[in-house]
């Protein structure tokens, strides 16, 4: 999805969570500095997703791996779902994180291998340094894309792949462990504001399924 059809859904998100444009795009500058020509460019992103099966996985704790579903697909893990995956012996080809999870986890990836999408916000400004460590990465932003930022449409890690995965024309998207009623708990996060975004998400991940010519399979 390109921004002058995505900014349709950037306004409702601003309107829906009081975020900050302003915020949004001093993020996405400071994660531009950071990456400067160090980046994994559109061709080869679209190189390794176009006409292949890609299966994204979220964090759900109802969802077990089957290693069997991983094969012969390229992989792209959400944010904490990571660490599920590495801890199984397998290394995705992508990650999409906004540096909400653990950086240990982030940096094993990388270090075996991951592409990282790194995902610029009003609220983890802060946490963009990370990027300094990360070997092969791209960035991306809600906002409007920069030279070395990119916008596939999206809002959370989870939908923002799927996104990312329809736009390179991937054959097929299977989205597993995905849980948009339940959303896990952690220490500090307003569990309420966390629903309110999976919600959203849902509705992103069906309005693009309603749209797109590509394969979108919910598990």
């Amino acid at each position: 999805m390109n921004y002058s059809e995505w900014k349709f859904y950037y306004k409702k998100i601003l309107k829906e969570f009081h975020f900050s444009q302003r915020k949004d795009m001093e993020s996405a500058e400071i994660l531009s500095s950071l990456l400067d020509d160090n980046f994994v460019r559109l061709n080869d992103l679209e190189h390794m997703v176009k006409g292949k099966e890609v299966l994204i996985i979220g964090d759900s704790p109802y969802f077990s791996i089957d290693k069997n579903i991983l094969k012969n697909r390229v992989i792209i893990t959400a944010d904490d779902a990571t660490s599920r995956l590495l801890d199984i012996g397998h290394t995705p080809q992508f990650v999409f994180t906004d540096l909400d999870s653990s950086p240990e986890t982030i940096l094993e990836a990388s270090m075996r291998g991951s592409i990282i999408g790194v995902h610029a916000h009003g609220d983890n400004i802060k946490r963009l340094n990370i990027v300094n460590k990360i070997d092969k990465r791209f960035g991306t932003t809600q906002a409007f894309p920069l030279w070395n930022v990119y916008n596939f449409g999206g809002f959370t890690d989870g939908d923002r792949a799927v996104f990312f995965a329809e736009h390179f024309k991937a054959q097929s998207i299977i989205v597993a462990g995905f849980n948009f009623y339940d959303p896990n708990q952690r220490k500090g996060k307003d569990l309420y504001k966390k629903f309110r975004k999976l919600l959203f998400s849902r509705y992103l991940l069906y309005e693009l399924m309603r749209k797109s010519k590509v394969k979108i399979i919910i598990l």
